[in-house]
């Protein structure tokens, strides 16, 4: 996969409409490089520093494989 064609199609995705959540634009970015690349498995990790108050950061992840 060349990266400045991911980088390209993440930039044209995040420009199509206003996400209100990282997290929305993450679970749409996965799904846009299944598209647009067909690998085999990619997984999309996004971590907010102080998103709560009592834990240094909130974390979540997406992966998706071929077969999915």
């Amino acid at each position: 996969v060349n990266y400045e064609d991911v980088a390209r199609t993440l930039t044209n995705l995040a420009k199509e409409r206003e996400y209100h959540l990282l997290e929305t634009f993450a679970f749409e970015a996965l799904n846009a490089v299944f598209h647009a690349f067909s690998p085999l498995f990619a997984k999309i990790r996004v971590r907010k520093r102080a998103a709560l108050p009592l834990a240094s950061s909130a974390l979540i992840e997406f992966e998706k494989h071929a077969e999915d």
